[in-house]
C-alpha cells in the first residue's frame, strides 16, 4: 500500500506542474496586491487549514499574508486578494464566503478539487482556481473502496508552487 500511495501522490504532484499557466495566472493575481503593499488573506476550511498555517506562520511566509477570519472580512478591500482553500469546490462555507467576496468586488483564487456540482461552486465565483484533481482516495483497499486522501498534502504542494512563482514575479518587478 505504501508504494502505491507514494506513486499516486507523485503522479498527482506532477499533474499540478502541467498547470503551470494556471499557477502563473494565480500568482499574478496575488502579486497585484503584494507589489503595492496591499494584503493577501487566506481562508481555509477543514484539513486545508494546513495551507493557511504555512502561508501565515511558515518559515518562508510571504509578506503581507494574513489569516482571514469572519470578523475581519469587512476590512478587506478590492485592492487586497484572498486565497480560499477547501477540499471540494462545493464546500458550502467556502461558497458563502466566495459570494461575499464576489459581491464586494474582491479578487480571489481557490485551491480545491473541482466537483461536478457547478451551481454552488467556488469555480463560478473565483477569479482563478487551482484544481487538485483529487476525487477519491489514491489506494484501492481490499473491499474495493479507496483510501489515502491527501487533500492537505496536495493543497500544500499547490501553495508552494504558487508561493515560489509569486517570489519569482516579485523579484523580477522589484
Amino acid at each position: 500500500m505504501l508504494r502505491i500511495f507514494t506513486t499516486q501522490v507523485t503522479g498527482a504532484t506532477k499533474a499540478l506542474l502541467h498547470k503551470e499557466e494556471d499557477i502563473e495566472d494565480a500568482a499574478r493575481l496575488l502579486c497585484q496586491a503584494l507589489a503595492s503593499d496591499d494584503h493577501v488573506y487566506i481562508a481555509a476550511f477543514g484539513e486545508m487549514k494546513a495551507i493557511e498555517a504555512e502561508a501565515v506562520l511558515g518559515h518562508e511566509a510571504l509578506p503581507n499574508v494574513h489569516s482571514l477570519d469572519e470578523y475581519d472580512i469587512d476590512s478587506v478591500t478590492e485592492r487586497d486578494r484572498v486565497v480560499l482553500a477547501t477540499r471540494f469546490s462545493h464546500d458550502e462555507e467556502a461558497v458563502q464566503l466566495a459570494r461575499k467576496l464576489a459581491r464586494r468586488g474582491i479578487p480571489f483564487l481557490s485551491i480545491t478539487t473541482i466537483t461536478d456540482n457547478d451551481e454552488a461552486s467556488l469555480v463560478s465565483y473565483s477569479d482563478q482556481t487551482l484544481d487538485l484533481y483529487l476525487h477519491q482516495g489514491l489506494v484501492p483497499d481490499e473491499d474495493g473502496t479507496r483510501v489515502g486522501y491527501p487533500a492537505s498534502l496536495l493543497g500544500l504542494h499547490a501553495y508552494f508552487l504558487l508561493a515560489l512563482t509569486v517570489r519569482e514575479i516579485l523579484a523580477e518587478v522589484g
